[in-house]
């Protein structure tokens, strides 16, 4: 992919959240321009808080801005035509590329049709089956799954469900690690957990059925009930009021919570809190291959999680705890049997390997040799 031949990328980002896969592409971009010095444009779909970032690596055309859902009338009419010459645009780059890199398989809308462009179209898969079904009737997943040149994946628990559930051919797929390097992180490093006997534990996102926080409000009951010397946070906001609601009842013991609920925090704000965390407790129900395990991993935290809830557990193997089934009591029981040596020590298992896999420049550049 990244031949001597190779000048220019165009690069299609389906939005420019503060969530994994912009951020993610955001560093991959980076890595690119310092190592390979190659000209990048990039075409965001749906703009939103990143675009500065994404503005210090390439030249930037957002196709649908925050509020182009919302506008009525002439004023929609207006957006629309803006959108029909962004999109003519985005095919002159794309005519113009040596290849096109699409950061989510739910690019396929716009993959369907700059598949006549005739240039290369890798596309990165950061999801699993339950969110490719959502979007598969909707255009937004079939033209990804069929005029791809190739489709890379970040873990194995991708590539089987790419295989297994959606037929592609092994000779389309290729592994590209997450780049979410080191440096990132390091002016974020704080103490460590306070010396004391109380063990603290953090969960991380928005608060959902998806991201188990049912399964993490159980667990802090189950323990609460058993024994003192414990803490649960739940680091995140809620989809709705009435999400809010739910859980924060949910979380009541005896007119007490037994969860503190931090509310939306900026990225920034919940990296600085992880050092505080003996231990990550994901919750998820299906995540593919969630950065809150590495940022975790950053600040020397290990992680409890789930095996069947997607690809992390072949990262936290070894270097955290893996519960073999989507069961609350297993989670709590598992808590049980920890102590602060154990977690200090799988924390610093985390952390060489998190640097091994994901802060790694050379293996970053095996994997991009490779797939050219």
């Amino acid at each position: 992919m990244l031949g001597k031949k190779t000048k220019k990328i165009l690069v299609v980002s389906h939005e420019a959240s503060y969530t994994g896969a912009p951020l993610l592409l955001i560093q991959l971009i980076k890595f690119i321009k310092l190592n390979y010095n190659y000209s990048v444009q990039i075409v965001i779909i749906r703009g939103g808080p990143l675009e500065k970032e994404f503005e210090q690596y390439g030249s930037v055309t957002i196709l649908k801005d925050a509020g182009y859902s919302s506008r009525r009338g002439v004023s929609r009419l207006k957006s629309i035509l803006i959108n029909r010459i962004k999109n003519i645009k985005t095919f002159y780059f794309a005519i113009n590329s040596d290849f096109i890199f699409c950061n989510s398989i739910i690019c396929g809308n716009i993959i369907g049709w700059l598949r006549f462009s005739r240039t290369p179209i890798y596309t990165y898969v950061h999801e699993l089956e339950q969110v490719i079904r959502m979007y598969l009737n909707s255009g937004h997943i079939r033209p990804a799954l069929k005029y791809s040149t190739s489709l890379f994946y970040p873990c194995k628990r991708v590539q089987e469900t790419l295989i297994d559930c959606f037929h592609v051919p092994v000779s389309k797929l290729f592994r590209l690690n997450y780049y979410f390097p080191a440096h990132y992180f390091e002016n974020n490093l704080l103490t460590a957990c306070p010396a004391n006997n109380e063990f603290l534990y953090c969960g991380v996102g928005t608060a959902s059925y998806r991201k188990g926080t049912d399964l993490f409000i159980d667990v802090a009951k189950m323990i609460y009930e058993k024994s003192l010397g414990y803490k649960f946070v739940w680091i995140g906001g809620f989809g709705s009021k009435e999400d809010e609601e739910k859980y924060r009842t949910m979380a009541l013991v005896n007119g007490k919570s037994v969860v503190e609920f931090t509310g939306a925090l900026e990225p920034p704000q919940v990296r600085l809190l992880y050092s505080k965390f003996d231990a990550l407790l994901l919750t998820s129900r299906e995540d593919p291959y969630p950065l809150v395990v590495l940022e975790a991993a950053y600040n020397k935290k290990a992680s409890i999680v789930f095996k069947d809830s997607g690809g992390i557990s072949e990262f936290v193997e070894g270097c955290g705890w893996v519960i073999n089934q989507i069961a609350s009591k297993e989670m709590a029981e598992c808590l049980f049997k920890l102590n602060k040596d154990k977690l200090q020590a799988r924390g610093v298992e985390a952390y060489e390997k998190v640097n091994r896999l994901h802060s790694n420049q050379q293996l970053l550049k095996d994997q991009l040799f490779i797939m050219s």
